[in-house]
């Protein structure tokens, strides 16, 4: 059972960092939006729209075989962080090549944690929804 203080306490945390991602994030929207504005409606609706989708396709899913991912995507990023290590170790030379394999992967890879991670709250708000 979560005591209340602490339940305050990790507000007070979430409260914090997104008041520091904001002003960290601030500057470059604004610098985004100075150029050229339909770039920042372009990208909040494009993860609206993945984020609605997948999500979608994760709590419809006849059973929860989408639960198996959550290794497998770990590993992937793993795996992007040795070709990251790798392009710094040498000095950029395969850098065309895994900058590509670094965007659009990573880009798979966080869909895949939006299936995954729906997937996992839907099952804990499930059993929760059994013990009570």
């Amino acid at each position: 059972m979560l005591v209340l203080a602490d339940v305050y306490n990790r507000l007070a945390i979430l409260h914090g960092t997104s008041l520091l991602m904001g002003c960290t994030m601030g500057p470059l929207i604004s610098t985004i939006a100075f150029f050229n504005p339909s770039v920042i409606i372009t990208a909040a609706l494009g993860t609206s729209a993945v984020f609605v989708c997948f999500s979608g396709a994760a709590l419809f899913a006849k059973r929860r075989h989408y639960m198996y991912l959550g290794g497998i995507l770990s590993s992937c990023i793993s795996l992007l962080f040795t070709f990251r290590f790798l392009n710094f170790i040498t000095m950029g030379s395969f850098s065309s090549g895994l900058y590509e394999v670094e965007l659009f992967g990573g880009l798979l890879i966080f869909i895949g944690y939006v299936v995954f991670d729906t997937q996992v709250c839907f099952l804990v708000f499930t059993l929760l929804l059994i013990a009570t």
